[in-house]
């Protein structure tokens, strides 16, 4: 049984990946029809999240967001199958990268990479700036349990001339590639919530006290990387522009978690400007500071 559901699940990615859009965001709107009305996927942390992050709008446009986040999030689950056997000359027409030249310049050439990002837009869409420019691409993963989708989803990640690493090893990997005469950009979603042992760092994010992963700005002081956001949009169903922004060069030269103030401060505005991008399911706040300290 369980070897014909993953049989399944790959001949169902082949097919996606092959279809064309329409069809594509077809198997879309029924998701979202299925999950937001029939099933109501996580519809009660979806609501208290954003009730906590936006208190002063009323009942009617968190409503109109929440909708707007399911179809979304529909979007990124056809997507992200798709990606599993897309070629890489379909994905290009997904997504487009700016400010590349940043990478480009002369003062960089010898030096690696911390991109901070969020759960915002697609971020899967990230594993595929090696399609645009040359270089090596670590996304760091939290291992699944099931061996078979573990797998999947890290052959997806590299199948674009990227690398993957363990989330409980991001320091040590870093230190090992900041070894190689390759030089790398290693991708952090920086809003992943820690586990609760490790929740010691906390800043105001969309309206309450969060706890922060401190990774991108205790890695970047440790390899003098340089610091980079990457703001993914959706600027149209099917297509993401994703911008290169830098945060800081001189890492050394900032005051202890002034990094990790920077990328969460861009991230919030990033929200609070389109909120149905982000990923409202996820149980960002399940601990209280006081439960932590």
């Amino acid at each position: 049984m369980t070897k014909l559901l993953f049989a399944f699940f790959s001949a169902f990615s082949w097919c996606i990946a092959r279809s064309p859009k329409f069809v594509m965001y077809g198997i879309a709107d029924s998701l979202y029809f299925l999950t937001y009305y029939i099933i109501g996927y996580r519809k009660k942390v979806v609501n208290e999240n954003l009730h906590r992050a936006f208190p002063k709008k009323d009942q009617k446009e968190r409503k109109k967001i929440a909708k707007k986040f399911y179809r979304h999030l529909a979007d990124i689950v056809v997507e992200d199958l798709a990606m599993f056997r897309m070629s890489s000359k379909r994905v290009k027409t997904f997504v487009d990268f700016h400010n590349i030249d940043l990478l480009q310049k002369e003062a960089y050439k010898d030096r690696d990479i911390i991109t901070a990002l969020g759960h915002y837009g697609n971020w899967e869409f990230m594993v595929t700036l090696p399609l645009f420019y040359s270089l090596k691409i670590v996304s760091v993963y939290k291992p699944l349990s099931n061996h078979f989708f573990n797998k999947e989803v890290r052959a997806m990640r590299e199948r674009f001339g990227g690398d993957t690493a363990p989330m409980q090893n991001t320091l040590r990997a870093a230190l090992q590639l900041h070894k190689a005469p390759q030089r790398f950009a290693m991708g952090l979603l920086s809003d992943q919530r820690p586990q609760k042992a490790h929740s010691k760092y906390w800043l105001p994010f969309l309206n309450q006290e969060t706890a922060i992963l401190p990774g991108p700005d205790k890695i970047a002081r440790k390899i003098n990387a340089v610091v980079i956001f990457a703001n993914i949009q959706k600027t149209r169903r099917g297509h993401y522009d994703i911008y290169l922004e830098l945060l800081t060069d001189q890492p050394g030269d900032l005051p202890a978690d002034e990094i990790s103030k920077m990328h969460t401060k861009r991230l919030e505005e990033i929200i609070i400007d389109k909120p149905e991008y982000w990923l409202w399911s996820h149980k960002r706040w399940k601990y209280k500071k006081e439960e932590c300290m």
